[in-house]
């Protein structure tokens, strides 16, 4: 929830977004990504949660909980612009595939 300007309320941050829990190497979830919905005039394709100690977008790569051990087997790894890339890959058997959280790839 963010503050309206004005402070005249609150609304949504995540609004007509679909939600990923975005997770840390062990699989815990540290953060969330959404991914705007078809129609909505938001011009952000994706949102992510707020940095804070946990969560720092430009050292977590969505799906490496999942990736990891394919990864590690494979020494290959394929990294994708977001987080339905990621879904799909993996739906398809493509287990090795991570991606950035926005533009944060440092």
């Amino acid at each position: 929830m963010k503050a309206r300007d004005g402070g005249n309320g609150f609304y949504d941050t995540f609004r007509n977004r679909l939600m990923f829990p975005i997770c840390d190497e062990g699989g815990r979830t540290i953060g969330f990504g959404g991914r705007v919905m078809p129609g909505s005039e938001d011009p952000a394709k994706y949102l992510n949660s707020p940095e804070t100690p946990l969560f720092s977008k430009g050292r977590i790569a969505f799906g490496m909980d999942l990736a990891r051990q394919k990864i590690v087997e494979t020494r290959t790894v394929a990294v994708v612009e977001g987080y339905t890339d990621v879904v799909m890959a993996h739906q398809y058997g493509a287990s090795n595939v991570v991606s950035v959280l926005g533009t944060a790839l440092t």
